[in-house]
């Protein structure tokens, strides 16, 4: 697939990308209108070409706050994108129909926000079999960054059994942040990214949550 590039009319990013069960290709990033940054999202057919039943122009943004970026998608078994990122520093996450549209089952206008200590910053997205979506990221806390995760009801309220209120935030060194989640058969929750210390010592992080 060789051609000019998606232009959302200013300076665009992508971030992520997933392939349908039917081939198509959706891609995830950000526009940058003038500073103010939105949610973009791009779907192509299988051979190329944007997907033009895709919200009439295979294209979509989402403004959720003044400064958005999208960093991770996902597909679910209905076939809906589900995108995380940020906005405002604060965890985003946006649901739209195989359309394009906003998922208005999702907290009513497809998307939702949450906040994790000071900032938070969602980085990847998985969804388990029972369609709730798990998001991982980082936050601030006390002046240091942990791992921070987050997991949603697929009606996109909190899931309450994740931690007491939906979030969980892990403390493993001075600086640590989680870029990427996977789920288990077992439903288990895999997020990996890194772990620094004071003296600069970066390692590759690992933790496992019970589903």
């Amino acid at each position: 697939m060789v051609g000019r590039p998606p232009n959302f009319g200013g300076f665009d990013e992508a971030s992520d990308v997933t392939i349908q069960s039917d081939g198509k290709i959706a891609v995830a990033g950000t526009r940058d209108v003038s500073g103010d940054f939105d949610f973009a999202l791009v779907r192509f057919r299988p051979r190329g070409g944007l997907d033009k039943t895709f919200d009439g122009d295979g294209k979509v943004t989402s403004d959720i706050g003044f400064q958005d970026a999208a960093a991770g998608l996902a597909i679910d078994g209905d076939g809906r994108i589900v995108v995380v990122g940020y906005s405002d520093n604060t965890f985003a996450v946006a649901r739209y129909g195989t359309t394009g549209s906003p998922d208005v089952g999702f907290d009513g206008d497809g998307l939702v926000t949450t906040a994790i200590g000071t900032e938070s910053y969602a980085s990847d997205v998985a969804i388990d079999g029972d369609e709730r979506i798990v998001v991982v990221g980082y936050a601030y806390i006390g002046g240091e960054s942990d791992f921070a995760l987050a997991r949603y009801g697929s009606t996109g309220l909190p899931d309450a059994s994740f931690g007491g209120a939906g979030t969980i935030a892990t403390d493993l060194a001075v600086q640590d942040s989680a870029n990427g989640a996977a789920i288990q058969a077992d439903g288990k929750i895999v997020a990996v990214g890194q772990a620094a210390s004071m003296g600069g010592e970066q390692n590759f992080a690992v933790t496992r949550y019970l589903g």
